[in-house]
């Protein structure tokens, strides 16, 4: 190997070593193949540095001098054997029909462990199982809403919710009152909150199974309005730089004097009668269209104007919300209850039947 080839230490003028050049190499080595593999382009640099100081700082350390310099060759056994155990791990994790209860332990100790090390007081509860604020569908369940309670050392308390399965984002904008509310990323966010008497709160989603949409929308750490954070990690890879920072951000909110979630629920409110107006603007157009059109149908312009009606429903249930917080400061419950819109959806319900009865009527004449 010619010197230029070779690995140089760059050295200052007081001959101290300062920087080390590698020239261009290729390796064969299995691991850092399956390692680079997993990682998108733009990351690898940063992972090959990541993975020369780990190296470098496991070479120094005495222990792992000792475990080299073992003539029986111990510690490629060794490493077999961390191989297994981390596979059994995975194994065992897709194998899994608890996901969240793994990932709330995860969660609970990774924070716990964070806190300690930060120097904060916090102090972290595992409330997965445990009822809250919130009363359960029926009289013989409870809301399991906000897996992980954290009470800060000032008081403040933040709800945790980790879901480690596919929901959709689903903002307040998108809720269909026509159907039963779903999960989404939006309501669980609000209603861990609300079932905690929490003053903020985020959601924790593991990247290997997380709704493929809001992936793309948020891989590592983003905001839904009205709710709270949306954090996403690498259970499998033992990731938790978000969780941290998520973890940071939603601490920092919690602190800030004054806090109030009023301006972001009525932005949220304002958005969904903003996306219901579109839509009904949509509507009135194609009823004009109908009607002045020789080939229209009355049913068919009959149905778009009844959609128009359900759409004014939703409307006022929504300045009904919007009155509210002129009189007070609205809640995560008023969220939830607006959310699950059960008043809405009776009202829309009644509606249909009335419309139905009528055209029997009609028809019958």
């Amino acid at each position: 190997m010619s010197k230029r080839d070779a690995i140089q230490v760059n050295r200052d003028e007081a001959k101290q070593p300062i920087s080390v050049s590698i020239p261009a190499r290729t390796s064969d080595d299995p691991y850092l193949i399956k390692l680079m593999a997993q990682e998108g382009e733009d990351g690898r640099d940063q992972l090959l540095d990541d993975v020369l100081r780990i190296g470098s700082l496991a070479l120094l350390d005495d222990r792992i001098s000792a475990l080299l310099a073992d003539a029986d060759g111990q510690i490629q056994s060794r490493f077999e054997q961390l191989k297994v155990l981390h596979e059994l791990r995975l194994a065992a994790w897709e194998r899994s029909s608890n996901k969240g209860k793994i990932g709330e332990r995860w969660v609970d100790d990774a924070l716990r462990e964070y806190a300690l090390r930060v120097g904060w007081g916090d102090l972290f509860t595992i409330t997965g199982e445990d009822g809250g604020a919130i009363k359960g569908s029926t009289a013989e369940t409870i809301n399991k809403s906000g897996d992980v309670l954290a009470v800060t050392d000032e008081g403040r308390r933040i709800a945790i919710e980790v879901k480690f399965t596919d929901i959709p984002e689903g903002p307040l904008s998108t809720r269909d009152y026509e159907k039963k509310a779903p999960d989404t990323a939006w309501s669980q966010i609000v209603e861990a909150i609300a079932n905690r008497n929490a003053d903020v709160g985020f959601i924790v989603f593991d990247r290997s199974n997380m709704n493929k949409a809001m992936a793309k929308l948020i891989p590592d750490i983003g905001y839904l309005e009205g709710a709270g954070l949306v954090c996403v990690v690498d259970w499998g890879r033992g990731q938790l730089s978000n969780l941290y920072a998520a973890y940071s951000i939603a601490r920092a909110l919690a602190h800030l004097p004054n806090l109030s979630r009023q301006p972001e629920i009525v932005a949220a409110l304002i958005s969904q009668a903003q996306k219901i107006v579109a839509d009904v603007a949509t509507l009135e157009s194609d009823v004009e269209k109908i009607v002045e059109s020789a080939k229209g149908t009355q049913n068919l312009a009959s149905k778009l104007s009844d959609t128009v009606r359900v759409h004014m429903i939703k409307l006022a249930a929504i300045g009904d919300q919007l009155n509210l917080a002129v009189e007070r400061e609205l809640t995560a419950r008023d969220q939830v209850e607006h959310y699950k819109g059960t008043v809405i959806t009776d009202l829309i319900t009644e509606h249909r039947k009335r419309t139905s009865a009528k055209k029997s009527t009609d028809t019958s004449k």
